[in-house]
């Protein structure tokens, strides 16, 4: 990346956009019973209605300073909620950070009839309705943390969005012959793995799918407008209230649409990502400990909620004195 792409990109007005919950809330809950015979539809993930789905630790508060710390660059932080108010965020706080709170009603406008949702796919779809919304954004769960100093073309390369992850194949046969022959042929893989078809891959009638790390998402608002405008493709997403294998992913499907027409870069490997199904207790306090000393600018610490309280004091103390 040149001076000339940077400056560039410093022109171009960039904001963030991180989409929250409150599981906790007694009208979340009874708003999630009343609609809850809708998670039996066929395709339904087996844990879209589960409560770790919608629980939280706090770490919102931790990914907005994160992002104001690591980030001064960006021009607005925007939280998407239903009807919520994180307790921490009075309005002066918010004045301070620069954070602007978008309930659904605001974004599904013309489209009340699919709420509320409880499926972060559909939220997805249409965030690029945001009011004011800057043309380049990043998006962010608020497990997302940013630990390290950043600058705007770690995200965005001129126009072109920085993605991160890998590609996978969507063929087992390929996959096989990936993981047992091509490594001979190409010692340096670009490729690894199976991914189950996804909707937007099959869309896209790809034979690779460029499977995303979980980092902050860079996105361009024309290219989802695009995509997503009163489209067929918007109902079929929003149609389903909890997330289901039959919807396009959005920001899996704005990724792989910009590499496949070349209007995307792919970026370093500078995330790391933890979680309980897949580090023991000891593993995650190491893991932890090696990211304050290593190079990762990006944490994704999911379901904090089912960590043991060791493990969550271990995981809260980092990102406290992430914030020194």
């Amino acid at each position: 990346m040149n001076e000339t792409s940077s400056e560039d990109c410093v022109l171009r007005p960039i904001d963030a956009v991180v989409t929250w919950v409150d599981g906790n809330d007694p009208e979340h809950q009874r708003k999630r019973m009343v609609f809850s015979s809708e998670s039996s539809r066929v395709g339904t993930l087996a844990n879209a209605n589960l409560s770790t789905r919608f629980a939280h630790e706090g770490e919102l508060y931790f990914s907005i300073h994160l992002l104001r710390k690591n980030c001064p660059w960006l021009r607005k932080i925007f939280v998407v909620t239903d009807e919520q108010r994180p307790e921490w965020l009075t309005h002066d706080t918010a004045t301070q950070l620069g954070v602007h709170l978008v309930d659904h009603r605001d974004i599904f406008e013309g489209y009340e009839q699919y709420l509320p949702t409880f499926s972060s796919r559909a939220i997805e779809a249409v965030l690029w309705r945001i009011k004011g919304l800057a043309d380049q954004y990043l998006y962010l769960n608020d497990d997302f943390f940013v630990v390290r100093k950043t600058s705007p073309t770690d995200f965005f390369e001129g126009s072109k969005p920085v993605i991160r992850g890998s590609w996978v194949w969507i063929n087992r046969t390929a996959a096989y012959v990936e993981r047992n022959i091509s490594h001979i042929l190409r010692p340096k893989k670009s490729w690894a793995g199976l991914v189950g078809l996804r909707p937007e891959a099959k869309m896209l009638g790809a034979f690779r799918y460029f499977r995303l790390a979980h980092a902050p998402y860079s996105i361009l608002k024309k290219q989802m407008e695009n995509s997503f405008d009163d489209t067929k493709l918007l109902h079929e997403t929003l149609m389903y209230r909890f997330r289901n294998i039959n919807q396009v992913w959005p920001i899996g499907y704005h990724a792989n649409q910009a590499l496949r027409v070349s209007n995307a870069v792919i970026g370093a490997r500078d995330w790391s990502y933890i979680s309980p199904s897949s580090f023991g207790g000891k593993v995650i306090e190491k893991q932890c400990i090696l990211q304050s000393l290593g190079s990762s600018k990006f944490l994704c610490v999911q379901s904090l909620d089912q960590f043991d309280d060791n493990v969550k004091s271990t995981v809260l103390n980092f990102l406290n004195k992430s914030l020194v």
